[in-house]
């Protein structure tokens, strides 16, 4: 089954508006619901939406502002459609 891909915007913007914590409250939410095997978890720089962050991808779909809790969620949901 493909991974699902998620990226952590670390454009200084996404970075000082919250994605410094995001990161590490992802890391922690995938192994807590164990699902570090199914995703791979990047940081990559701006998507030029810097007014809108902090942002990031899950399978190159972009979200704005989202919580941990959230994405895990969705997560849950495309590893769900994937198999």
């Amino acid at each position: 089954m493909p991974k699902v891909e998620i990226g952590i915007c670390m454009g200084s913007s996404c970075f000082s508006r919250g994605n410094n914590k995001l990161i590490s409250d992802m890391r922690k939410a995938l192994v807590q619901e164990e699902l570090e095997d199914s995703t791979i978890l990047n940081g990559f720089l701006c998507i030029d939406a810097c007014d809108k962050g902090p942002c990031v991808t899950i399978d190159r779909k972009h979200i704005c502002a989202p919580p941990a809790q959230q994405l895990v969620l969705q997560i849950k949901k495309i590893i769900e459609e994937k198999k």
